[in-house]
């Protein structure tokens, strides 16, 4: 297969720059949801255990919508308002849920996905017949972000899963939606979500692992994906690599875990088909793509591997601007219009 990264394809690329920045020009930043129910795909080929066996082979066909799985560079933080899945829809004209969480590690992404859903532990160890319990999560997986709430079932039983607390382990409670027959809850349950239920045979984006390297490692970045991957009910997706910005350039320990390690495990395991290395193209194509000359910072940042300035948000370290988001969602299009999914 004959990547998308040469000049000549600049021309086109500021075309769609131009078309999506006019079309974007009302948005607010959220994700956009389904307009309709996706077809069912082919079966996934199933493993012992009942999961689906991890994808290989190339994309099945076209997509009537897209989940984009991630953390705050999905999300758009830095854009003023522009995401790439924003970008993408316009681009595509397939509806793209934004699964962007700021500050989310693997894990938590994982656990939204379903593909490593949380594990809960019910005080007193039971669902009462009415009403909520309060639950402690294995691991420390974050599965909120901050206060909120997220349907979902537990034993089988539907409800919510509410977190009180802005801290990072803050305190959760599970509560059904109807009153029933109370329900015992093994140590450890799984939680399905229902969004995470609700886009497994969409075309999928998979970008994640900026945050794990504060607590965690490449390892687990990894293992977090291939879990999304093995969950998913199409061969319809695509794993983005990890980018880096300000002080995370070549030598760094950043840069020897990201790079080194995870996004040279990522190209081997789902390349060439559904792997993008964004993080290259963007040090490499990705001004010209904005229509832009490199200025004396950015000649610095390309010297030292890092995604050039013009490109992220002047106050954070590594997250894109609206340019960069823009520029970002063409690149991700062209790959997958090429790739049959539109």
């Amino acid at each position: 297969m004959t990547r998308v990264t040469g000049r000549r394809r600049v021309r086109r690329r500021e075309v769609l720059v131009v078309m999506a920045t006019g079309l974007l020009a009302a948005c607010s930043g959220g994700g956009t949801t389904s307009a309709g129910p996706t077809p069912p795909p082919p079966a996934a080929t199933s493993t012992a255990s009942g999961q689906p066996a991890p994808s290989s082979g190339v994309p099945t066909g076209k997509v009537s919508q897209l989940a984009a799985w991630g953390d705050s560079l999905t999300a758009g933080e830095g854009g003023d308002g522009t995401t790439y899945p924003d970008v993408l829809s316009q681009l595509s004209g397939v509806p793209v849920f934004n699964g962007g969480v700021p500050g989310e590690r693997s894990a938590g992404i994982a656990a939204r996905e379903d593909g490593a859903p949380a594990l809960l532990t019910a005080k007193g160890g039971s669902i009462p017949a009415q009403g909520g319990v309060q639950v402690t999560l294995a691991n420390n997986v974050v599965v909120i972000r901050d206060t909120g709430e997220l349907p979902g079932t537990l034993m089988g039983i539907h409800g919510v899963l509410i977190k009180d607390q802005t801290t990072n382990f803050g305190k959760y409670t599970f509560t059904r939606d109807q009153a029933g027959q109370q329900t015992q809850v093994p140590p450890d349950s799984p939680f399905m979500t229902d969004v995470g239920v609700k886009y497994r045979d969409a075309g999928v984006i998979i970008w994640a692992g900026h945050n794990d390297f504060r607590f965690g490692g490449a390892d687990e970045v990894v293992k977090n994906i291939a879990a999304m991957v093995k969950y998913l009910n199409t061969e319809n997706y695509l794993v983005l690599g990890l980018t880096n910005g300000t002080n995370n350039g070549r030598g760094t320990p950043y840069y020897d875990q990201a790079m080194g390690v995870v996004n040279t495990s990522l190209a081997k395991t789902y390349g060439p088909d559904h792997y993008l290395d964004v993080r290259t193209w963007l040090i490499k194509d990705g001004l010209a793509a904005a229509g832009q000359q490199a200025t004396s910072q950015d000649q610095t940042d390309i010297a030292a591997d890092i995604v050039p300035t013009s490109l992220r948000d002047p106050k954070a370290i590594g997250h894109l601007n609206s340019e960069g988001y823009t520029v970002l969602a063409g690149y991700i299009h062209d790959f997958l219009h090429q790739q049959g999914w539109f």
